[in-house]
């Protein structure tokens, strides 16, 4: 970072600093009443969320007392987060939510992004989710010719194993008479 640029960043501060002052000093004007109703909504919010927030862990200790199963609890954490606009996102085609280890050419999900879904359709990513390229099926590899001379142990001894066998009954003076 340049020295000018930190000027430039520090005198940005003050100046947010000067007209944070003036709304509060003089709270009559149009731009404080619009910061004023700004923090109002932003008051009223955090309370109605921190209520549904309640509601649910009462809801959950409730299911938990009761000895409801993993997989019911599972779909109650599920619809509040769905409730809250909280998505998991498993389709890689978008991008912008997900880490890639591999190029983004046929990649696979391993881990669903988290993306919250605001009132006004804005998508913000809670965490970021991962794709890789999927691993290979194993094909079976082809038969070469070195694999079809040689039997395997279910098959029957080939006509080779057997002359290999008449020969070997034979002495070295016979073979050599035989070459001939």
């Amino acid at each position: 970072m340049t020295r000018r640029t930190r000027q430039i960043d520090d005198i940005e501060k003050l100046l947010n600093r000067i007209e944070a002052a003036l709304v509060v000093q003089n709270p009559g004007t149009i731009y404080a009443a619009d910061a004023f109703d700004g923090l109002r909504k932003t008051l009223l919010n955090s309370n109605k969320s921190r209520r549904a927030h309640i509601s649910h862990l009462i809801t959950l200790k409730d299911s938990i007392d009761r000895g409801a199963s993993v997989e019911l609890l599972s779909e109650r954490v599920n619809d509040f987060l769905t409730e809250l606009g909280v998505h998991f996102i498993t389709d890689v085609s978008r991008a912008e939510h997900f880490i890639f280890d591999c190029d983004e050419h046929g990649p696979e999900c391993v881990t669903p992004a988290v993306v919250d879904v605001g009132a006004d359709g804005t998508e913000v990513t809670i965490r970021e989710g991962h794709a890789r390229r999927p691993l290979p099926t194993p094909t079976p590899t082809p038969a070469t010719s070195d694999d079809a001379a040689s039997p395997s142990s279910d098959e029957a001894p080939s006509e080779t194993a057997e002359t290999d066998a008449q020969n070997s009954e034979h002495n070295p003076e016979e073979l050599k008479e035989e070459e001939q």
